[in-house]
């Protein structure tokens, strides 16, 4: 039998929390299942930055020559992240 996304939900692993009275959704399902988690959590996000050379300079100096930042659902930033660091990986053989 098939539930419904909000009853799927209340059923498994506690992803609803009630509080006051209020049955709200827990952090979990909000990262793994929201359609924005960022607008709860602005910092649930994965960065990843490259720099020139093997440390971080700052100022005039700075060295950053690619920075990309991951948002969405937690479970589509970890793939999307490891998708991308494939691409910035050197292959020698």
């Amino acid at each position: 039998m098939a539930f419904a996304n909000e009853e799927y939900i209340r059923q498994n692993k506690n992803y609803t929390i009630t509080k006051y009275g209020r049955e709200d959704m827990s952090g979990a399902a909000i990262l793994l299942f929201g359609k924005d988690p960022q607008q709860f959590f602005p910092r649930a996000r994965v960065r990843f930055v490259r720099y020139d050379g093997i440390e971080a300079k700052i100022g005039t100096e700075m060295n950053v020559i690619k920075d990309v930042i991951f948002t969405g659902r937690i479970l589509d930033m970890v793939q999307k992240s490891l998708d991308f660091v494939r691409t910035q990986v050197k292959e020698h053989t």
